[in-house]
């Protein structure tokens, strides 16, 4: 099992210590036996501070979908892998909708973290006008099948991100989540994951 904090933009420094400190001690008395759980956030220091604690792994909320070069403000993958980061998130609906992030870039971004050697977390969800089109199957397909192309894969991990439910009032019910879980299922076997 894997339990991931999407740290966010919050607060300041010390408070994100503090944040953290707490978090560790709420986190390793509830699951002890889940193997690994994932803080992401982009601080180095952080990562130095607490890469001692066991079953503990980092992660990164964004990635350059760009190898190198003058790219003011981009973090590259292998950057990250120098931290050292194992996991990073690519595809949340807030880079693709704040950032008009495409799915060749997302794809681009996959392709650097693996060959870098860290997990991409890849973010797919519909929204509330392609579930109450009853569309939502197929735009997850498409996501999957435009953000994989290509791609070999040891390992990634798949977040269902359900758009529709993030600031409508609207929940995702456990069978609405089993839904797009084997949507998903079904699609990665007939990509050949």
């Amino acid at each position: 099992h894997l339990v991931l904090w999407n740290h966010l933009l919050r607060k300041n420094y010390s408070w994100n210590f503090i944040f953290i400190d707490n978090f560790i001690s709420t986190i390793s008395h509830g699951f002890r036996r889940t193997g690994y759980w994932v803080v992401h956030i982009k601080i180095a220091n952080v990562v130095r501070k607490y890469d001692n604690i066991d079953r503990t792994s980092f992660g990164a909320q964004n990635v350059s979908h760009i190898l190198e070069g003058a790219h003011t403000g981009e973090v590259s993958a292998s950057m990250l892998k120098d931290i050292p980061v194992e996991y990073c998130i690519v595809g949340h609906s807030e880079r693709r909708n704040e950032y008009d992030e495409t799915d060749n870039q997302i794809n681009s971004k996959i392709k650097l973290l693996i060959a870098n050697e860290i997990v991409p977390i890849l973010c797919v969800g519909e929204t509330l006008q392609d579930r109450d089109n009853n569309q939502g199957a197929n735009f997850i397909e498409d996501q999957l099948s435009a953000c994989l192309n290509n791609v070999k894969l040891d390992k990634i991990i798949i977040a269902y991100e359900p758009i529709w439910a993030i600031g409508t009032g609207k929940n995702a019910t456990s069978s609405d989540i089993s839904t797009m879980n084997k949507v998903i299922v079904d699609k990665m076997i007939a990509l050949g994951y």
